[in-house]
C-alpha cells in the first residue's frame, strides 16, 4: 500500500525541546549554586515550583487542544511558579524561565490575552526586584523593562510560527482540494475529449459513409458486366467502413474507466501532517465516472477532517472491493471526541452517498481517534488482477 511520509518534528516539538532543554539547565544551575531559601521546607517548596513550571509548559506545548480555562490555569500556574522562584533564589535565574513561558504564553492563549499576561508576569517581578537590597527601584525597573523585551523577542517568535503553522495546515487543506479536482478535471477532460472526437466521426464521417453507400446502391441498378462487379465490391467495403467507424464511436462513447488508484496517490502525496497510509487494490479502477467522484469527494472529506481537527499523527485509509459494491475504512490516531456531531462536509457525503444506496457510519471517542466506515454500491467495478 502506498505510504507518504511527514515531517519528522512540527513547530511545536521543536519549541517544547528548546524550552525544556533550557528548563533543565536553570535547574542544573539552581543545583549547583544551591540557589534558594536554607532549610528542607523552603527548598522543597522551590523545587516543587520548579516541577510545576515544567509539567505545566509541557502540557501547554502538547500537540492537542485544550478547554481556554484549562490554558489559562496552566498558563497562571506557570507564572505563580516563575515569581515564587524568582522570589526565593533572588537571581537572574529566572529570568529565563520569563522567556519560556513567553513562548507557552504565545502558543495558548489569544493574541490580546497573551500581551496583557506577558506584560504583567514581567511587572509582577518588579517588587521582587526591588525588594533585593543590592537593588535599586530605577535599577529594578531597568531590569524588567530588560526582561520585558527578551520575553517580548520569544513571544513574538513563537506568535510566528504559530501563526506559520495555521497558515500551512490552511494551506494543506486548499491543496488538498486542489489535487482532488485536478485529478477530476484530468478524467472529465479525457472523457469529453472522446466524446468530441465520436461525435465528430458519427456527424462527419458517418454521415458522408452513409451518402456513400446509398450512392453506390443507386450505382449498382445502373451498372452492368465488370462494372457492376466493381460498385457492389466497393458498395461492401463502404457498408464494412460504416461498420467500422460505429463500432469506434461505440467505444470512445464508452471511454475508459477511471484511475482511482491514480487520482487517490496524486490525493495524499505531499501530506505533510498526519501521515496517510493508503491501502487500495493495484490497480483499482471504476467504471462508472460519477461514482469514481464520489469515492475522491470522500476521501478529500475524510483527510481534510483529520487535518483540520483530530491533531492525530497518522491517517490509516482503505479501499477493499467487494461482490456488491466498495467498502472504504478510515481511521486515525487523533484526540478523538465523545461529542460527536457530523460538519456540513460529512453530512453532505452521507446524502451523496444514501442517493446512490450507500451508507455512512461515523464513531468516535474521547482519546480513541475517529473513524469512518462506508459502502457505494457500484453497478460495475473493474479491479484487474
Amino acid at each position: 500500500a502506498p505510504r507518504v511520509s511527514t515531517q519528522a518534528f512540527s513547530h511545536l516539538q521543536i519549541l517544547r525541546t528548546a524550552g525544556l532543554f533550557t528548563f533543565g539547565c536553570v535547574g542544573l544551575l539552581m543545583w549547583t549554586l544551591a540557589s534558594g531559601p536554607r532549610g528542607f521546607a523552603p527548598q522543597l517548596l522551590l523545587w516543587t515550583a520548579y516541577a510545576v513550571f515544567g509539567s505545566a509548559y509541557y502540557w501547554l506545548l502538547e500537540e492537542r487542544k485544550a478547554p481556554v480555562w484549562l490554558n489559562l490555569g496552566l498558563v497562571l500556574a506557570m507564572s505563580g511558579a516563575t515569581l515564587a522562584i524568582l522570589y526565593w533564589t533572588q537571581n537572574g535565574l529566572a529570568a529565563v524561565l520569563l522567556m519560556i513561558s513567553a513562548a507557552a504564553i504565545a502558543h495558548s492563549l489569544t493574541p490580546r490575552n497573551a500581551v496583557v499576561l506577558m506584560v504583567a508576569q514581567n511587572l509582577a517581578t518588579l517588587p521582587i526586584l526591588a525588594a533585593q537590597v543590592d537593588l535599586r527601584w530605577i535599577e529594578a525597573l531597568l531590569m524588567v523593562a530588560m526582561y520585558l523585551g527578551c520575553s517580548s523577542f520569544v513571544f513574538m517568535t513563537a506568535w510566528i510560527a504559530k501563526r506559520q503553522a495555521q497558515a500551512r495546515v490552511e494551506l494543506q487543506q486548499v491543496n488538498l482540494e486542489l489535487r482532488a479536482t485536478q485529478a477530476l478535471l484530468a478524467d472529465t477532460e479525457r472523457t469529453s475529449e472522446r466524446l468530441r472526437i465520436s461525435r465528430e466521426l458519427h456527424d462527419l464521417v458517418g454521415h458522408h459513409l452513409t451518402a456513400l453507400a446509398l450512392n453506390l446502391e443507386v450505382a449498382t441498378h445502373l451498372t452492368e458486366g465488370k462494372a457492376k462487379s466493381h460498385v457492389q465490391q466497393a458498395q461492401s467495403i463502404s457498408k464494412l467502413l460504416l461498420s467500422d467507424v460505429r463500432e469506434v464511436v461505440s467505444t470512445l462513447r464508452a471511454g475508459d474507466p477511471t484511475q482511482l488508484d491514480k487520482s487517490l496517490m496524486n490525493l495524499v502525496v505531499g501530506i505533510p501532517k498526519p501521515q496517510v497510509h493508503l491501502n487500495t487494490p493495484q490497480p483499482f479502477t471504476v467504471s462508472d465516472a460519477s461514482r469514481a467522484h464520489l469515492l475522491l469527494r470522500l476521501a478529500q472529506e475524510i483527510l481534510t477532517n483529520a487535518m483540520k481537527h483530530s491533531g492525530a499523527k497518522n491517517v490509516w485509509l482503505s479501499f477493499a472491493v467487494q461482490s456488491d459494491g466498495i467498502e472504504i475504512s478510515a481511521y486515525d490516531d487523533g484526540k478523538g471526541t465523545n461529542d460527536l456531531s457530523a460538519g456540513n462536509g460529512l453530512a453532505g457525503m452521507r446524502e451523496r452517498l444514501s442517493a446512490f444506496g450507500g451508507t455512512l457510519i461515523c464513531e468516535s471517542q474521547a482519546g480513541r481517534g475517529f473513524n469512518v466506515a462506508a459502502f457505494l454500491p457500484l453497478f460495475s467495478v473493474e479491479v484487474k488482477p
